[in-house]
């Protein structure tokens, strides 16, 4: 049941047409990637007086997998990355097609935290019911709504999350190459 409620969360595909050549897309988005954290690249010296990144991430030969710098500032794990690579494409330019989502730990939080509270919800219960203490443990049934309504607030935010921050991103990158979005499941399953 927790991995259907996460189901929404999965990666959404995205697909980028640039009118450059791959070499120059990754070109152009390493120049404004870094991989250090926010305040790592705030705290080095070197950057002083320079630009902030646009990305946080690694370019790669032919793979990408970026995140807005700010958005990546200390908690990369519900910020939205780009997951794609570079293929050319018949007119000379570039097609970049991957994924737009959460890293998966932040599922695996969601779902960990979830699974943790109610097996110990549930073998409180199970405990009380077994010394004949039916009272007492009814009193479980409550704190076995505690995962279930963390499941929903975590998964409200990270839906919330994906639905604002997928636009800004493939803005970002967009400007970055100069590219469009040929196909894209920004809004996702809503099941």
């Amino acid at each position: 049941m927790t991995l259907a409620w996460l189901g929404s969360l999965s990666p959404r595909p995205v697909v980028l047409s640039a009118p450059s050549p791959p070499e120059e897309c990754l070109r152009r988005l390493a120049a404004v990637t870094t991989s250090s954290s926010y305040l790592s690249w705030h705290l080095d010296a070197r950057n002083r007086g320079n630009p902030e990144p646009s990305f946080r991430g690694q370019v790669g030969p032919r793979d990408i997998s970026v995140a807005g710098f700010e958005d990546a500032s200390g908690r990369s794990s519900f910020a939205v990355w780009l997951k794609a690579t570079a293929e050319p494409a018949g007119d000379a330019g570039t097609t970049l097609a991957g994924t737009l989502g959460m890293v998966l730990t932040a599922r695996i939080v969601v779902a960990g935290l979830a699974g943790v509270e109610g097996l110990i919800a549930l073998v409180a219960a199970i405990a009380l019911l077994a010394s004949g203490r039916v009272g007492e443990s009814l009193l479980a049934v409550p704190v076995l709504l505690v995962p279930a309504a963390l499941i929903v607030t975590v998964r409200a935010y990270c839906r919330r999350v994906l639905d604002r921050r997928i636009p800004v991103l493939i803005d970002q990158v967009n400007d970055v190459l100069g590219s469009t979005a040929v196909s894209q499941a920004a809004t996702g399953n809503r099941g």
